[in-house]
């Protein structure tokens, strides 16, 4: 990464101190514009006749905080990374994804909103949170639902549902032996597993609802109503092993209220103030240190940080994938994949670096870092048009892993994602499956293009669209994963998601600024200072002394 000569602007040694004083409060009124956005979205919800407000509040919420969370993990990661192979070309920007990881407490405080989600005990945002009561009743009415549409002579069909036991006659009955292998297991067979009848009953009825064709029936309608029964059917198992704390055949039953503790939400709120302690002691740690070598001009103090720059990715990567697991992917505890983690640091750096681009022309707008110049933003360029490509590989291992082993606990994912080529299921040509192609394309193959011409790069305005972009689509992909779990026939956005984003982008800018207006706006007291203004990082350049 060869970079043109250039020097350090004198200006760029001064914090900026009140300048930035109107934009922080431009934010803030940006947040409380989005905050009213939320709750007419959500009151409108909730005047609904069906309305979900409690449901559709905490979505909104989850997935505009997880993509703030994501730009802030994408920061922090820049900053380990970049430390880890001593990187001396990221000198004039690194400051801007340093103060995004000194505020990682910030963020973790933005948190509890969701945590209150995972406590209530109606689950309005995690089916795990769901209090036993109230898991059974959904469980049971799934079952009921199911025999009736197994036997339906028998009658015994709600008002919704008449008729639809006649109309699926010709279905598989493996769809429906949930049910009467539910009832086997609420009574001797505990005795000897309490998991191994309804273990393989939901293998054979997952089975069935992945099969092309004739394991739907033709009406969709209809195919909905069994896969939204099925689905709190799979829940329901998930919930038996929480219940039973995974025993296995010949182990002593585990008492009722001491099971799976993992899916707790007490353990759940313990675990996200780790990953956030952990998170936020490094992105401090780099802040601290980065902004004390400006006063002091102390090379120990590099040597330091890249000293600990391995363990920090080590704790980096340990951290956010399970915190990936637990916001996210626990949506739908049926469901796993051990690639998602990756995909989340996938978007969260594509995030980091698109905001450190955005955030650098700003700031040069307004007449500051004008250290930085056009091979900065070309490296930066290179990063982003990488991390495309990643996520694009990283996504089609899921995918493959998933259609390869053909698992019914994880094909039918893809399925009420809108992945799929039976034209019965309910969600086929669904705007879910409309939302794939655009993120599939919007996310991959129009970037990888846009961004493989070195023009592109080097062009200010084409990079900042591009960098403008791939945040949109890193959005979107969040949303992709995580709204279909919201009870919803259909893909359902409007204020409250909007409302919710910019809520939480405009609070986590405005508290950006605040700290970053305090001190330099570039790192001018890093040793490698030389390198990102004169050298051709190509050949190794020692420390300056």
């Amino acid at each position: 990464m060869a970079h043109g000569h250039t020097k350090l602007d004198e200006a760029d040694k001064e914090p900026i101190g009140a300048k930035l004083w109107p934009m922080f409060r431009l934010l803030g009124a940006a947040a409380i514009v989005g905050l009213v956005l939320l709750v007419i979205g959500v009151v409108i919800e909730a005047a609904g006749e069906e309305g979900n407000w409690q449901g559709r509040f905490f979505f909104a919420y989850l997935i505009g905080y997880t993509f703030v969370l994501g730009l802030t993990v994408g920061s922090v990661a820049l900053v380990i990374l970049t430390h880890l192979f001593r990187a001396g070309w990221v000198v004039a920007v690194r400051r801007v994804p340093e103060t995004f990881a000194a505020n990682f407490w910030f963020v973790g405080v933005l948190g509890i909103p969701v945590l209150v989600g995972a406590m209530m005990p109606d689950a309005p945002l995690y089916p795990w949170s769901a209090s036993l009561e109230i898991a059974d009743q959904r469980l049971h009415e799934a079952e009921e639902f199911l025999h009736d549409l197994n036997h339906p002579a028998h009658g015994g069909h709600d008002e919704g549902h008449e008729g639809d036991g006649q109309a699926l006659a010709d279905t598989p009955s493996v769809l429906y032996v949930a049910a009467d292998a539910e009832s086997e297991h609420n009574g001797e067979a505990h005795e000897e597993n309490p998991l191994a009848v309804p273990n393989e009953a939901y293998r054979e009825a997952a089975t069935a609802m992945v099969q092309a064709g004739n394991a739907y029936p033709k009406d969709k309608e209809q195919a909905r109503i069994i896969q939204e029964a099925y689905y709190q059917s799979l829940l329901g198992y998930m919930l038996d092993y929480k219940r039973y704390g995974g025993a296995l055949a010949g182990e002593a039953q585990v008492p009722e209220g001491k099971g799976f503790l993992w899916f707790s939400p007490l353990l759940f709120a313990l675990r996200l103030v780790l990953y956030f302690a952990v998170l936020s002691v490094i992105g401090w740690y780099y802040w601290t240190r980065s902004i004390k070598q400006d006063e002091t001009g102390d090379i120990e103090l590099t040597t330091k940080r890249e000293w600990w720059a391995p363990a920090s990715t080590g704790a980096f990567a340990l951290m956010i994938t399970f915190m990936s697991f637990d916001l996210v992917m626990s949506l739908d505890p049926a469901w796993y994949s051990t690639m998602f983690g990756v995909i989340f640091f996938a978007n969260s750096f594509t995030a980091g670096i698109a905001g450190t681009i955005l955030v650098c022309m700003f700031m040069q707008k307004k007449g500051y870092l004008k250290t930085v110049n056009v091979e900065h933003y070309h490296d930066l360029g290179k990063l982003l048009f990488a991390f495309v490509f990643f996520w694009g590989y990283v996504s089609f291992s899921q995918f493959m892993l998933i259609w390869y082993a053909s698992l019914p606990e994880t094909t039918y994912w893809f399925e009420i994602h809108g992945m799929t080529t039976v034209k019965t299921a309910p969600q086929y040509g669904s705007g879910w499956t409309y939302l794939s192609l655009l993120i599939l394309f919007g996310h991959l193959f129009v970037p990888f293009a846009f961004l493989l011409s070195r023009h592109v790069k080097r062009n200010l305005t084409a990079l900042a669209c591009a960098a403008t972009w791939m945040l949109l689509m890193v959005y979107l992909d969040f949303y992709w994963y995580m709204m279909p779990f919201f009870e919803s026939p259909g893909v359902t956005f409007g204020l409250p998601e909007i409302g919710a984003v910019l809520m939480l982008l405009a609070v986590v800018l405005a508290a950006f600024i605040r700290r970053y207006a305090r001190h330099a706006p570039l790192a001018y007291g890093d040793p490698r200072l030389h390198e990102t203004t004169a050298l051709d990082t190509n050949v190794w350049a020692p420390i300056h002394h």
